[in-house]
């Protein structure tokens, strides 16, 4: 209930997962009718529905591909970033429920960007975008003073899900370090 209470009061969104069509439409709809703030999980099929989505001024975050073994879903997922982005759509790439790892994450950025995403609309979608998304942009999200500052550093192209990671911090403590 505390959470439902947050959600009526905008002090959170409501978290659709969506990826059909009419799944989104539903959620589009629901957000419409009670006034909420709203945002599509999910999102395979939001290429449908771009005039739609841009309308009701939600976001959506993409999930990853269900079936690693599918290449459509990544063709479809990569082409999807670049359509939100043209329709001037926030959204972010998420890495979904589970246990997804951060090499499938960084599949799924690089995918996007070979799919016609710009690299800097491909770095908000995994920082200061998901962060706004996610209403928490003034904590975290980038780096700027008084927010989080949680920090990967590569040894190359980040979005190259072959490039190792050289350090992590997180709040100002090395976890890692190669």
């Amino acid at each position: 209930m505390d959470a439902l209470v947050k959600i009526l009061r905008h002090e959170m969104p409501a978290r659709f997962e969506a990826r059909r069509a009419d799944e989104i439409r539903a959620a589009i709809a629901l957000a419409k009718e009670f006034h909420l703030r709203a945002v599509i999980e999910g999102g395979d099929e939001a290429g449908l529905l771009l005039d739609e989505i841009a309308d009701a001024k939600i976001p959506v975050v993409l999930a990853p591909v269900r079936d690693v073994r599918e290449p459509e879903g990544w063709e479809r997922t990569a082409a999807l970033a670049a359509e939100l982005a043209k329709h001037k759509i926030p959204f972010a790439i998420g890495t979904g429920r589970g246990h997804f790892s951060t090499m499938r994450l960084r599949a799924q950025v690089a995918m996007a960007i070979a799919g016609g995403l710009p690299r800097d609309a491909a770095l908000a979608a995994v920082t200061s975008g998901a962060a706004a998304i996610l209403g928490v942009d003034t904590e975290m999200g980038a780096l700027a003073p008084g927010r989080e500052a949680n920090i990967v550093l590569f040894d190359g192209d980040p979005f190259d899900p072959t490039t190792p990671v050289r350090m992590a911090m997180v709040d100002g403590d090395v976890l890692y370090q190669r």
